[in-house]
């Protein structure tokens, strides 16, 4: 047994706990020699039993512990800051930025940085901290070394709730006046649009009305020269040619030939008919 549960005096092993007990066992039942061999026996029996069952849960605990340990400690040592994203106290908002897997404390720290700012703009609604005068102060870090040899960094930021509720307040501000601007815009622009759409209404009138003159004005010099070509005969009179077909559009200044439209009546020096031109 002594050789069984011998170890170093600095080393402490389960088997240690094991060997005392059986050792202190056997010591126990050594002191009962006066009892009956079958009351030894069921004593003995019972005792391992016993020890046997503790050394069991002992080292249950004991493995529970050690599994456990590290990442619970871990957790519980964390501020209870780096659970929340933002949170407000008192006058002033608060918010965290966390890096994780970062190579470096340095990268962590500003990788958390631009993620707390990124956090701000979120909750702010609004695109640059900066742009508005909005300064950002460090309250804590927390640097967490991970398993891989990389770091998990959580930095707590603040600013001040009252200016940064100025600042939504001019935003919004701005909001109504950039959305008034564009509502009247837009009003301008449908009216542009409207008048447009009725001068080219207006053109297409003029345009319909144009081409309805032109037409009748074509007809009419087909009509007329026509006329002249149906109703003109050589040897007739100027005075009949009249009659028929009403005052030429034009006469010559020697009054020799009368137009009507693209035809032409020439006369003679006795003033009849002897040539038409167009026909």
């Amino acid at each position: 047994m002594r050789e069984l549960c011998a170890i170093e005096e600095e080393e402490v092993t389960y088997r240690e706990l094991v060997c005392a007990l059986l050792t202190k066992t056997l010591t126990i039942s050594s002191r009962l020699r006066g009892l009956s061999m079958k009351l030894r026996y069921r004593f003995l029996v019972n005792t391992l039993v016993t020890s046997l069952s503790l050394v069991g849960w002992t080292l249950f605990l004991i493995w529970g512990l050690n599994f456990t340990s590290p990442a619970y400690s871990a957790r519980e040592s964390r501020p209870f800051w780096t659970e929340k994203s933002s949170f407000i106290e008192g006058e002033d908002l608060l918010f965290v930025g966390v890096a994780s897997r970062a190579q470096t404390v340095e990268e962590g720290r500003r990788q958390a940085f631009e993620q707390g700012k990124v956090e701000l703009m979120n909750f702010a609604q609004i695109t640059s901290a900066e742009a508005y005068g909005l300064v950002i102060e460090t309250q804590m870090t927390f640097e967490e070394p991970n398993a891989d040899g990389t770091m998990t960094v959580y930095r707590l930021f603040r600013v001040p709730l009252a200016k940064l509720l100025g600042i939504q307040g001019r935003l919004k501000a701005e909001g109504r006046v950039q959305a008034e601007v564009l509502d009247k815009s837009r009003k301008e622009l449908e009216e542009l649009q409207k008048t447009l759409i009725e001068k080219k209404t207006e053109w297409e009138q003029q345009r319909r009305s144009v081409e309805e003159m032109s037409r009748l004005f074509k007809e009419q010099i087909r009509f007329r020269s026509e006329q002249v070509c149906k109703l003109v005969g050589n040897g007739m009179t100027k005075s009949e040619v009249k009659s028929l077909l009403g005052k030429p559009d034009n006469v010559s200044y020697s009054g020799d030939y009368w137009e009507y439209r693209n035809a032409t009546v020439y006369f003679s020096y006795s003033g009849f008919v002897n040539k038409l031109y167009g026909c």
